[in-house]
């Protein structure tokens, strides 16, 4: 198993993870995902949050579907994001705080409905889909930190940027504030909109 990334400091996290369990058949490498060349045919190529970071998200995956073996999966995790509407609110503002951070960086925050069609541009089948999301009913519930560390390291751009709201957030009252509002409106917390699609390279 090959694990790729352009950030170190994720590198080195992965690597230590993977120490403390003992696995030793994963290798990480340090590489832009649309430019690795693996030195052999690789079985399956998965991804979660990856494509939508690609420039031409097919034409990354055809360069390196071409290291693919056939019969091979293909199996890809990309976001459904969008700004959301109704009443200002602290869970407004962060939610648009990060898909507009995104989409302005040039991400393809909406990418996910449209897996199907990189897929077929990659000149692979076309896949099967599914939307998923993490609902959390848990007053504890992890997600309120994910969500505010996540703002927290965006914030700066969304600031340079001049997202709506951004300047005025404090970022550690972000997770009690949206834990208050998502008991009010009595919703359990929920994660990010994915949609999952995977097929076999054709053989």
């Amino acid at each position: 198993m090959i694990g790729l990334d352009i950030d170190e400091d994720a590198l080195a996290h992965a690597r230590e993870r993977v120490s403390a369990t003992g696995v030793s058949n994963v290798t990480f490498v340090h590489s832009d995902f649309a430019h690795y060349v693996p030195d052999a045919t690789v079985d399956a190529i998965v991804g979660r949050l990856v494509l939508m970071y690609q420039k031409d998200p097919a034409a990354a995956l055809t360069k390196l579907t071409q290291h693919l073996r056939p019969g091979g999966v293909v199996a890809f995790l990309e976001p459904w994001f969008q700004s959301p509407s109704g009443p200002d609110s602290t869970t407004k503002i962060v939610i648009t705080c990060i898909v507009e951070t995104l989409r302005r960086s040039g991400a393809h925050v909406d990418l996910g409905p449209r897996l199907h069609r990189v897929f077929l541009a990659a000149g692979l089948p076309l896949p099967n889909m599914r939307f998923e999301i993490v609902v959390d009913p848990r007053e504890e519930s992890p997600l309120y930190d994910y969500i505010a560390d996540t703002v927290a390291q965006l914030l700066p751009k969304a600031i340079e940027y001049g997202i709506p709201g951004a300047e005025g957030l404090d970022v550690s009252s972000i997770a009690g504030r949206m834990r208050t509002e998502m008991n009010a409106v009595g919703y359990a917390m929920m994660g990010s909109p994915l949609v999952s699609a995977w097929c076999s390279k054709t053989p």
